[in-house]
């Protein structure tokens, strides 16, 4: 006996055009509707539910669905949303001005008056190299936002 399993993560390119109609369906809309809220030509939807288009822009699928009263995410396999990191990434250099590597987590950078004189200055920021107290620091601070979202449910029940 075999059970049929959808296979994740789902086929998005080759079932676009049922996203689509799902999308302009659901809302109510027609083609030529959905593209005025969502400031595409009547053509490109069109072209996306007759699957003409398989492989559009992520911004135009994402105006779509925003036209039509839905938004894009990006789950793990649990569910589990994924947040981006916070803007200060793009934002944070060393002292020479070039930009850390984005791979990495940005940290602040020891004070003037902690750092040992062997230690080169870095600039305002630095970046976690050990793995493993990259983990532990991310673990702590996923505590500190289920913590924050915790309470601040709690506080809207009241």
């Amino acid at each position: 006996m075999s059970s049929t399993v959808p296979a994740w993560p789902p086929d998005l390119a080759g079932r676009l055009a049922d996203y689509v109609t799902a999308l302009r369906r659901r809302a109510d809309l027609s083609q030529r509707d959905l593209a005025a809220r969502a400031g595409v030509p009547a053509s490109t939807i069109a072209r996306l539910e007759s699957g003409v288009t398989t492989d559009p822009r992520l911004s135009t699928v994402a105006k779509l669905a925003a036209a039509a009263g839905h938004r894009l995410v990006i789950a793990d396999g649990d569910d589990e949303l994924l947040t981006p990191e916070p803007e200060l990434r793009g934002n944070c250099r060393d002292v020479r001005g070039r930009r850390l590597p984005a791979h990495l987590d940005v940290a602040p950078a020891m004070e003037d008056w902690l750092r040992p004189w062997w230690v080169p200055k870095r600039g305002e920021f630095t970046f976690i190299r050990n793995r493993r107290r990259r983990d532990e620091v991310r673990a702590e601070q996923r505590d500190i936002v289920d913590r924050y979202l915790a309470d601040r449910d709690h506080a809207d029940r009241e």
